[in-house]
């Protein structure tokens, strides 16, 4: 890959009177005034171009003050090698910040995350390459939390249970492709714990067929 840095100075100034524009909204610096004798604020747009094709793979910007590492800012996007989507972020000031989208070679959607803080809590889904949900359950900025469901790429549940801090916790029912129940039992901190119970694929045992 070829990095390609453009770098764009920010005066104070500019900063207050959005002189970006042109590049859409961006959360404003929580330090935008740069300690006396270090470099001035500036946005630097960042580049990757695909070494064979020579096509924009990846583009994102970074913000720096002169006082640490560069920080993501604003919008991030990966390009599959023939130009399509497969990746598109926001950050501010290092943070994800709004809608995190993936798509699959074909253009399919993989995932959309929505980070909107780390106490509020937002859908999390995930798909197959066919289309179909994967996955769903709440988080807070990706991090798992309360009851998940997870799907076969047929369309069947494959299992449910709750998170707590991305963590397996309490109890969790896992079905095989047909339907049948599979297993069920408990966790703690994500590992099992307890006495599990297991149904045989064959004949299939459904929840009616299943004495609680």
């Amino acid at each position: 890959m070829i990095v390609a840095p453009i770098r764009r100075a920010l005066l104070p100034a500019l900063l207050i009177a959005g002189g970006c524009a042109g590049r859409g909204p961006r959360p404003r610096s929580p330090t935008p005034e740069p300690d006396s004798g270090s470099e001035l604020p500036e946005y630097v747009d960042r580049t990757e171009v695909h070494s064979d094709t020579g096509t924009v793979v990846h583009e994102w910007t970074e913000y720096r003050n002169g006082k640490g590492p560069p920080q993501r800012h604003g919008k991030e996007v990966e390009r599959w090698p023939d130009g399509s989507k497969r990746a598109e972020r926001v950050f501010a000031f290092g943070s994800p910040a709004g809608h995190s989208r993936e798509w699959y070679e074909d253009g399919t959607l993989r995932l959309d995350i929505l980070f909107a803080g780390p106490d509020v809590a937002t859908v999390m889904r995930f798909y197959h390459p066919n289309g179909r949900i994967s996955a769903e359950g709440e988080g807070c900025d990706s991090v798992r939390t309360g009851p998940w469901t997870f799907y076969y790429e047929n369309g069947r549940v494959s299992k449910q249970g709750e998170y707590a801090a991305s963590l397996r916790t309490g109890e969790w029912t896992l079905w095989f492709p047909s339907g049948g129940l599979k297993s069920r039992g408990a966790f703690d901190h994500d590992k099992r714990v307890g006495t599990w119970r297991h149904w045989p694929e064959s004949p299939p045992t459904f929840e009616s067929d299943d004495p609680q």
